[in-house]
C-alpha cells in the first residue's frame, strides 16, 4: 500500500470481493483524472484572465505575483530585463484592479514633460518607464507626489541599474521606497525555456492572422531552431523572430545570429571586466574607456547586474 497500491487481495480471494474493489478502483482512478482534467481548465482559465502565457515555475510565479498585486491599491514597481514584459505585466494588473482610467506611459530616456504628467497623476493610471532614467528634480517631484497621494495608480519599470542607481544614493530613496511597496521581477526567456515554443507559436498565429502564410514543415523547423538561439531580446526578439518566419525573411536570421555572437563577445568582455573590479561599474567603465551612463545602458540591454560581481 505504502509503494501506491490502492488495495491488497488475500488468496484465497473471494470473486465478489474482488469484483467490488476493482469497481472502486476504476471509480477512484475517474475521479483522479477528472480532478486533472479540471485543474488543467482552470490552470488554462487563469492563462487566459491574467493574460501571461507559460507553463514554467517562473510563469507560474509571475502569474501569481500579477494576481497579489492586483488585490492592492498602491503603486507597483516591476523590475526586468528589456524586452521582458514590463509594460505588459502592469496593463494586466490595471486590468484586473478594474479602475477603468486612461492608461498612459512617460518615457523616462526623454526630457520629462512634467506639467503633462503632474496634470495626469490621480487622474489617469500612469507608467513610468526606466524609471531609474528620472533627473534628480523629477525623482523629488515623484517621491513627493507619491508620499502625499500613496494609493494613485502609478506603476514604474525599471532595470539592473535601478537597484544599482539607489545603492550608490543617486537615485532618491523616498521615491525607491514608495515606488517598491509591491515589487515584481519579470523574468528573462533565459529562466524560462520552456515556454519559448508556446509563445513563439502565440506569436506565429498572430502573423498568421495578419495573412502571413507558413507551410507546417517551416514552423517545425523554425520551432527546432529555437533551441540554438540566444534571446537576449527576450520576448520582443521572440515576436521579431516569428515576424521573420511568417513573412519569409529567413535571410534576416543570418543576421540576428551574428548579433546573437556579437553580443556574446561584448557580454563577455564586460562581465570579466567586472569580475577584475569586484563589481564596481565607474572603476569598469574608466577601465574600458567609456562613460558611465553607456556603461550601465550595455548592461541593462545585455542583463547582467554588477552586485553579481561583488
Amino acid at each position: 500500500m505504502s509503494a501506491g497500491a490502492f488495495d491488497f487481495l488475500e488468496k484465497p480471494c473471494d470473486p465478489k470481493h474482488f469484483t467490488e474493489v476493482v469497481e472502486k478502483a476504476l471509480k477512484t482512478r475517474a475521479l483522479v483524472l477528472e480532478n486533472r482534467r479540471l485543474k488543467a481548465q482552470l490552470d488554462q482559465a487563469q492563462h487566459e484572465k491574467i493574460g501571461f502565457l507559460g507553463v514554467s515555475s517562473a510563469a507560474k510565479r509571475l502569474r501569481e505575483a500579477i494576481r497579489r498585486a492586483s488585490r492592492v491599491a498602491t503603486p507597483v514597481l516591476i523590475c526586468g530585463e528589456p524586452g521582458t514584459g514590463r509594460g505588459h505585466v502592469a496593463r494586466l494588473i490595471e486590468d484586473l484592479r478594474g479602475s477603468g482610467t486612461i492608461f498612459k506611459r512617460f518615457d523616462c530616456i526623454s526630457p520629462m514633460d512634467w506639467g503633462a504628467a503632474q496634470q495626469s497623476l490621480g487622474l489617469e493610471t500612469i507608467l513610468f518607464c526606466d524609471v531609474e532614467r528620472l533627473d534628480v528634480a523629477d525623482q523629488a517631484r515623484l517621491a513627493r507626489f507619491l508620499t502625499e497621494h500613496p494609493n494613485a495608480p502609478v506603476y514604474a519599470t525599471g532595470g539592473s541599474a535601478l537597484e544599482a542607481e539607489f545603492q550608490a544614493r543617486r537615485f532618491n530613496d523616498t521615491l525607491f521606497y514608495a515606488l517598491g511597496v509591491v515589487r515584481i521581477n519579470v523574468p528573462p526567456l533565459a529562466e524560462r525555456t520552456e515556454d519559448i515554443p508556446i509563445l513563439f507559436d502565440k506569436f506565429l498565429r498572430e502573423e498568421i492572422d495578419a495573412g502571413a502564410y507558413v507551410t507546417s514543415m517551416e514552423g517545425q523547423a523554425a520551432t527546432r531552431g529555437l533551441a540554438s538561439l540566444e534571446w537576449s531580446g527576450n520576448l520582443r526578439a521572440l515576436r521579431n523572430y516569428a515576424k521573420r518566419v511568417a513573412w519569409g525573411l529567413n535571410e534576416q536570421q543570418v543576421d540576428a545570429s551574428l548579433k546573437a555572437q556579437l553580443e556574446r563577445v561584448e557580454r563577455g568582455i564586460l562581465q570579466d571586466t567586472l569580475k577584475r573590479h569586484n563589481g564596481n561599474a565607474t572603476e569598469a567603465a574608466l577601465a574600458l574607456g567609456l562613460p558611465r551612463k553607456t556603461l550601465y545602458d550595455r548592461m541593462a540591454r545585455l542583463g547582467i547586474r554588477p552586485e553579481n560581481f561583488r
